[in-house]
């Protein structure tokens, strides 16, 4: 049977139960092994990771954590949970993690290489994955956090690739509406900022273009002190000749 995870949202091992899995530190442990895409986890890692500091660790915890992975591999079988000299490593058929990552980095190379209408489908396949943040259902843990920052970042350049490869394809609706959508979520978001004035402008809404690029030089101005970048300014300079020529005729 193919063991199928996923971590973007909350944790789920497709066709298994969470009572299937196991207690909740077997659970954590699952999640653990999935963050290191197959790779050995040293024990001493997963033992900090499964009774932190405010917790208290059982008298022999290598042997506590021996007893979960015994739980764990009736469940998904032994060859899905290995233990190697560099510690222990989950197996799995497809990881959703490891599928944004490939998708994620398809779409980037067809927007290099001006297919654009793939570039567009590899990122919205990437995106349809993200059902929520990186283990939403460990929200204090501390292992994840790195991880989470990670996953973030790569979701924002799937949303960028998704909206450039709109742009260049011609269709600027679509375009503006994918980088208004990221700049509601980080109104800092220059990139985003830059493919939405873009596409007001070659839709010929030159003047939604200036004004976007106004709302968001006040806002970085007033909050953070700062002048959008010079790449920033060059675009909105040409936008707006453009609009002013338009206006004068």
């Amino acid at each position: 049977m193919d063991v199928r995870v996923r971590v973007l949202g909350g944790f789920e091992v497709e066709g298994f139960t969470r009572h299937q899995l196991g207690s909740r530190k077997a659970r954590t442990l699952l999640k653990l092994l999935a963050l290191a895409r197959a790779r050995p986890v040293a024990i001493d890692h997963l033992i900090e990771c499964l009774w932190p500091n405010d917790e208290a660790a059982p008298s022999r915890p290598d042997e506590q954590l021996a007893v979960l992975m015994s739980r764990l591999r009736a469940v998904l079988g032994p060859e899905r949970l290995v233990r190697t000299d560099a510690g222990y490593a989950l197996l799995c058929d497809w990881l959703d993690l490891e599928a944004l990552e490939e998708l994620a980095s398809a779409a980037a190379r067809r927007l290099t290489a001006g297919s654009y209408a793939l570039a567009r489908a590899a990122a919205e396949a990437g995106l349809a994955l993200v059902r929520g943040q990186l283990l939403a259902d460990e929200p204090e843990a501390a292992w994840v956090t790195g991880e989470r920052a990670a996953a973030e970042r790569l979701i924002a350049e799937l949303r960028l690739t998704a909206a450039r490869a709109a742009l260049r394809a011609g269709d600027n609706t679509a375009a503006a509406n994918l980088a208004s959508s990221m700049l509601e979520r980080d109104p800092y978001d220059e990139a985003a900022l830059r493919v939405l004035m873009e596409a007001h402008a070659s839709a010929g809404r030159s003047a939604l273009a200036v004004a976007a690029y106004g709302r968001a030089r006040e806002r970085l101005s007033e909050e953070l002190g700062m002048d959008p970048a010079p790449e920033t300014e060059s675009i909105y300079l040409r936008i707006s000749q453009l609009h002013d020529r338009r206006k004068s005729k």
